[in-house]
């Protein structure tokens, strides 16, 4: 499957009776990709604030969520998250 196999296609059958057609579209999907991830490590001094960034690409567009363990409260021992920001741009 590739890119320009993606598009409007109509099947048609026929026999000495008649004919039926049918007609579909075909959607190529992608997997999720990384465009940009952030580092593997960090050093920090305490107090200071971290904004940890990712791109992705996908088809259909992919989700980017924070860890489950971070959802309910937002603290993670001494990690505080601030926000959670999804940017399609």
């Amino acid at each position: 499957m590739t890119w320009e196999d993606a598009g409007d296609y109509t099947i048609r059958v026929q026999n000495r009776y008649g004919f039926a057609t049918k007609s579909l579209t075909l959607q190529v999907s992608d997997p999720p990709t990384f465009l940009q991830t952030p580092k593997k490590s960090y050093h920090m001094n305490r107090l200071d604030q971290l904004r940890l960034s990712v791109r992705v690409d996908g088809i259909p567009f992919p989700k980017v969520r924070r860890p489950n363990h971070l959802m309910a409260d937002c603290v993670y021992g001494n990690l505080r998250l601030l926000a959670c920001t999804s940017d399609t741009t």
